[in-house]
């Protein structure tokens, strides 16, 4: 799969090198082990079927370039340059996409003032639901108190 996924990208960089759209891929597959850009159930359930109230006019789609980036991304390693910045890191305990243990190993790296929000459930849930009110109510309080004049 890294080998046809690594012959994709090549194609599609040298595809808009030569002027080329760039190349798209489904960000959820609409069956399981289709090819998209993040193949996982709660994923495929966010984006097929929550979006479709929230953001009606959503499109299933992102460039592979943008999925090529994607796999490079390690935000964890940006952390210690820019700390002691306020930092708050809001972690899924069922995250598929960015594992509890990673993101919270990345978190001990920052300086104080930092907060971790741990939330019970996956990488999505906290955008809908209760979930978005315990979540965005800790990030507004937490930008209130660190980021005011």
């Amino acid at each position: 799969m890294k080998a046809r996924l690594r012959s994709a990208f090549d194609a599609d960089r040298e595809a808009r090198y030569a002027g080329k759209p760039p190349a798209m891929i489904p960000v959820a597959a609409e069956k399981p082990g289709d090819p998209c850009a993040l193949p996982t159930d709660d994923t495929r359930e966010f984006f097929l079927e929550t979006c479709k109230t929230l953001a009606p006019n959503w499109r299933n789609e992102v460039t592979l370039q943008s999925v090529e980036l994607f796999t490079e991304y390690e935000p964890g390693t940006y952390i210690p340059n820019i700390c002691p910045t306020p930092f708050l890191l809001a972690v899924g305990l069922r995250d598929h996409l960015v594992p509890a243990d990673i993101a919270c190993a990345a978190f001990e790296t920052a300086l104080e003032p930092k907060k971790l929000l741990v939330l019970p459930r996956g990488h999505f849930e906290a955008y809908v639901g209760e979930n978005f009110r315990v979540s965005s109510a800790a990030q507004r309080d937490w930008f209130l108190e660190h980021l005011r004049p």
